[in-house]
Order: structure tokens, then C-alpha cells, then sequence
């Protein structure tokens, strides 16, 4: 079962070069797993032409430095829960200057670095206006 949680243009902040594990690259997406995140797992699947051509120059050139900042691109965003996965999909906007943000931060317990972060589920409030 599906819930939509988010549906909104954003601009996307990833923590750094090493917050997404890839999983796969096709013509129409790239789809990633958040590091650090098992319970619930976080996938995002990116359909942007911009997150398609980033992902493919990382895989061709190896250069993880320029990832981050061309991955850094406004989306429209949709944010959604499938059992226990949230799902993240990101999707071409004509917005440049959108008023929220995604951040994508790593979630690491027990390691050195250890970064703070809290984990808030957006639920819409459906049936539950009297």
C-alpha cells in the first residue's frame, strides 16, 4: 500500500559525496539507497535528465567530487511509504528557487563520524478533520 507523504517542488541537498549507495541505471531513472538507513530504508529513484546524465558521468569518469554539486538541482518531489520503505522520487521542475528543501543526510550509529539527525515521517491528515 502506497501513501503519498510529500508531493512538492524542492531543492535537493545530498550531505555529501558518500550518502547514496547505487543500485541501478536504466534509461528512464537511477536508483539509489540512503546509507545508513534500514528500518525503514529510504530508495530514491531519480528521473531528472540532469540526475540520469550525473549518474552516468560518475560510472564512466569515476570522479565522485562533481556528483554532489550537479545532483544538487531542484525537483519535484514526491515522497511516499510502501510498507517499510519510504520511497523518494525525484522529477524534472521548471521551479529555480523552490521553498523546500530535501536534504539527504547519511544515518550512521555507533561510528565515527557520528551526525545527529532526526527522523520525522510526514503523514497527510486524511478523515482526521471533525
Amino acid at each position: 500500500m502506497e501513501n503519498l507523504s510529500f508531493s512538492q517542488s524542492a531543492r535537493v541537498e545530498i550531505q555529501g559525496d558518500r550518502v547514496l549507495r547505487f543500485v541501478a541505471l536504466d534509461k528512464q531513472k537511477a536508483e539509489y539507497k540512503t546509507i545508513g538507513f534500514d528500518n525503514p530504508t529510504i530508495t530514491i529513484k531519480d528521473y531528472r535528465p540532469i540526475g540520469l546524465a550525473t549518474m552516468a558521468q560518475l560510472l564512466e569518469t569515476g570522479n565522485l567530487q562533481e556528483f554532489a554539486p550537479r545532483f544538487n538541482t531542484p525537483a519535484y518531489v514526491e515522497i511516499s511509504v510502501q510498507d517499510t520503505d519510504i520511497l523518494v522520487e525525484l522529477h524534472e521542475t521548471d521551479e529555480t528557487t523552490p521553498l523546500h528543501t530535501l536534504w539527504i543526510a547519511i544515518g550512521i550509529e555507533e561510528y565515527i563520524p557520528v551526525y545527529d539527525y532526526v527522523f520525522e515521517h510526514i503523514a497527510p491528515l486524511v478523515g482526521h478533520l471533525t
